[in-house]
């Protein structure tokens, strides 16, 4: 699950990437076309700065251009969030630099407290954001947090812990910062990276936990009904997919004859047959409160009581093994198939919870009940019952039906003997609604 979420959140970083390229692109063409269009007006004494000035947001341009072309054709790593993020800072910071020193200012801080360094800064450590990943918008905030610390330190001198700004200008007079509204800018840097990283990395963490959430969602579904999922879901279900020994009502049904049936159709139609009485089946199943424990070849194993408590577990089983047989006159009707079904039911302890790999889960039952229920459905050819369950069952339901004693039969695997009990036809559509 976190691969997924993984995997989400990279796709996410790659088109934030080719986001921020198509944003680069169209800013530095924009950039790059005025200046261009100044050189055509401005005197010529301000002619060197401005070309000097249209180089550098060409040569941006053309780096621009190449890196939306290879974003778009490469395999997207990491370090390309790093690579792009640091030429991104060498641009603005070489810009800023080579600005002030050609725009006439000889203190070099002059271009930062005309702010258009600071507001630079700034905005790419929040368009670094939309790469969606924290970790870039540190390794930028670092980056702009040292470089204006050190700009500031370099371009000022400390006098009576004032920060003075000489001007080479008209001014009559230098300008005098005090030290706190530098240190204030210097802090809004770290300040703003810091809070930006703070809330990718929630929404990291939130995606991880959205996307946990939903596999389970989804495989809780393919479990129970999606009423009994919505239930456990907003906590009014008791879910519990850990080891535990529980007592629950097995059921396994299966289709008699499917050996020689399968001989027969082709696999395409097979797989259709199949697929149309897994429908039937596990519609049934759900509408009883059951749990879909596995499809085992043509057969079905279901659970009732686990993981979610029944009042009578046995009942809801027994209620739909009757539902089935009914759901299968229904398939037959429909699509002219001539498919018969045995139905074998215990209740017992056993022990229920995920079973398998880190990687592939099954939530399933285990333990001697399972093994008699499964016996107990091999039977139902040899005694030409569609239903035959065993003594518990019969004695969990004895208020709601009169079962007939179908005889004692010597399970495979087991060393005693077990009553089998089945119900008589007619009482069965008494019997299908109650649960």
């Amino acid at each position: 699950m976190e691969s997924i979420a993984s995997q989400i959140l990279h796709d996410e970083q790659r088109a934030g990437e080719q986001r921020l390229a198509r944003a680069r692109l169209a800013v530095l063409a924009f950039c790059f076309f005025i200046n261009f269009i100044y050189l055509i007006f401005v005197p010529e004494k301000e002619f060197d700065t401005h070309l000097r000035t249209a180089a550098a947001f060409g040569l941006g341009l053309l780096y621009s251009l190449l890196w939306l072309i290879y974003i778009h054709t490469i395999t997207y790593r990491r370090y390309h969030r790093y690579a792009s993020s640091a030429i991104d800072f060498t641009f603005i910071v070489g810009f800023n630099i080579l600005w002030s020193m050609y725009s006439g200012h000889t203190d070099l801080s002059a271009q930062l407290k005309l702010t258009s360094g600071y507001i630079a800064l700034l905005v790419l450590i929040v368009l670094t954001g939309v790469r969606f990943d924290y970790r870039t918008v540190r390794f930028v905030t670092l980056l702009s947090a040292i470089f204006y610390g050190l700009y500031i330190y370099y371009g000022f001198r400390f006098t009576n812990h004032t920060l003075t700004l000489d001007w080479n200008t008209s001014l009559e007079e230098p300008r005098v910062f005090s030290t706190i509204d530098l240190f204030a800018r210097w802090l809004g840097l770290v300040v703003a990276g810091s809070l930006m990283s703070f809330i990718l990395r929630r929404v990291d963490r939130l995606l991880q936990k959205s996307v946990f959430e939903s596999i389970k969602n989804q495989q809780l579904k393919q479990y129970v009904s999606h009423n009994v999922a919505g239930e456990i879901e907003a906590g009014r279900g008791n879910l519990d997919l850990t080891g535990q020994r529980k007592r629950v009502a097995v059921l396994f049904c299966d289709i008699q004859g499917f050996t020689a049936l399968s001989e027969e159709l082709s696999p395409e139609d097979l797989l259709t047959m199949l697929n149309r009485y897994y429908e039937f089946m596990v519609d049934v199943i759900f509408r009883h409160e059951g749990t879909l424990d596995k499809y085992i070849g043509d057969g079905v194993m279901a659970l009732f009581g686990a993981p979610r408590d029944l009042e009578n577990p046995a009942l809801s089983a027994l209620s739909c093994a009757i539902a089935m047989l009914q759901a299968l006159k229904e398939l037959n009707a429909k699509f002219s198939y001539g498919l018969s079904i045995g139905v074998g039911i215990h209740v017992d302890q056993v022990v229920v919870g995920n079973l398998g790999t880190e990687t592939y889960k099954n939530y399933t039952a285990v333990g001697r009940g399972v093994n008699i229920a499964s016996r107990i459905e091999s039977l139902t050819r040899e005694t030409a019952q569609p239903i035959l369950f065993s003594e518990a069952v019969a004695a969990d339901t004895k208020e709601y039906i009169v079962p007939r004693l179908a005889g004692r039969y010597p399970l495979k695997g087991i060393s005693e003997s077990f009553a089998l009990y089945t119900i008589d036809p007619a009482r069965l559509a008494g019997l299908a609604g109650k649960k």
